[in-house]
């Protein structure tokens, strides 16, 4: 892939990770609907998330909370996927 193209294809993916930010941050994950499900009560949960709720708590609260929380989540994850591409490529090189 061209730089060009890989240019464009992470500037369509952010896009389209803020837009599914609006849309999925209105409606429960898997584990909040099993939590509604069980009676387990908002709060119990056994060690801290750096994301809590999908949003930035220095936002406050709204859109751009979410969104920015989604690219923070995107960013990490495409850190730790090219970190383990590298270090696979390291060893198999030896």
């Amino acid at each position: 892939m061209s730089p060009r193209k890989g240019t464009a294809f992470l500037i369509a993916l952010s896009v389209a990770v803020v837009v599914a930010a609006w849309w999925a941050s209105a409606h429960p994950d898997g584990l909040e609907w099993v939590m509604g499900r069980t009676g387990a009560q908002d709060g119990e949960h056994a060690i801290g998330a750096p994301l809590a709720d999908y949003r930035l708590p220095w936002l406050g609260e709204g859109f751009l909370s979410h969104a920015a929380a989604a690219l923070a989540g995107l960013a990490a994850v495409l850190a730790l996927g090219l970190a383990l591409g590298r270090v696979l490529r390291w060893t198999r090189s030896r």
